[in-house]
């Protein structure tokens, strides 16, 4: 994630600050989508999308969040309901929505 991150920085050609608050913003953004269409619609069914299921991918993408916010803007309001809510979905979700497979061109290589 580390590599894909900063070759995104290197290809918009941002300094790292511009960049984190650039994704912090986009990845906010998602956030509250997810939060207003996506949770309402996986409530009602965990339909498949592609190769996972909506429930799988609101939790990945929640979780995404979380993980960016925690290293670039922990104290924050938002981070810590998000926190809150996928802690929440995974209590109430069956077990398989818990984690998704990464697609074959992101999967870790063998050393």
């Amino acid at each position: 994630m580390a590599a894909m991150d900063e070759a995104y920085r290197t290809g918009l050609g941002l300094r790292p600050e511009e960049h984190r608050r650039a994704a912090t913003d986009a990845l906010t953004r998602w956030h509250v989508f997810h939060v207003i269409s996506r949770i309402p619609d996986a409530q009602r069914r965990g339909r498949p999308r592609g190769a996972a299921t909506l429930r799988q991918q609101t939790i990945a993408w929640l979780d995404a969040y979380v993980r960016w916010s925690e290293r670039h803007s922990p104290a924050a309001a938002l981070p810590r309901t998000a926190r809150h809510v996928v802690a929440r979905l995974r209590r109430d979700w069956p077990v398989e929505t818990h984690t998704i497979t990464n697609m074959p061109a992101y999967r870790q290589r063998p050393a």
